[in-house]
């Protein structure tokens, strides 16, 4: 990994889950997941991207539109607690809403201990701006 600033040693907080090291992080605009298998030594790397809700199937049921792909959006990460990490998301829902309207969603994961994949849980009501 490579960090671009004097301060990057306090922006990283390392969990244990199972045999994973879980290492979140905001290097930008997006959250990134990094999962190290302490067992095999595995490794998986995750970005939540506003525009890659689109594939996630709780998603695809309960919302028709998709995040419109000429604004990039934002992701950051608001708790995480055990397994679980909360994400909240910055994006323009593409078809349904006049293109100046944000839509600001928070989506649960769950890491999951045997694959070391985040999936969703929940989905929480959009907020729009």
């Amino acid at each position: 990994m490579t960090f671009h600033n004097q301060d990057w040693s306090q922006q990283i907080n390392v969990t244990r889950i199972g045999d994973w090291l879980v290492i979140p992080l905001e290097p930008q605009d997006f959250v990134q997941v990094k999962m190290l298998n302490t067992a095999n030594g595995q490794l998986n790397d995750t970005t939540l991207l506003p525009f890659d809700l689109r594939k996630d199937l709780l998603y695809k049921e309960r919302f028709k539109d998709k995040p419109n792909h000429l604004y990039s959006g934002a992701s950051r990460i608001m708790d995480i607690a055990g397994d679980i990490i909360e994400v909240n998301y910055e994006y323009k829902a593409e078809a349904e809403y006049p293109s100046e309207i944000l839509v600001n969603q928070s989506v649960i994961y769950e890491i999951d201990r045997t694959k070391g994949k985040l999936l969703t849980k929940e989905l929480h009501d959009r907020v729009y701006q």
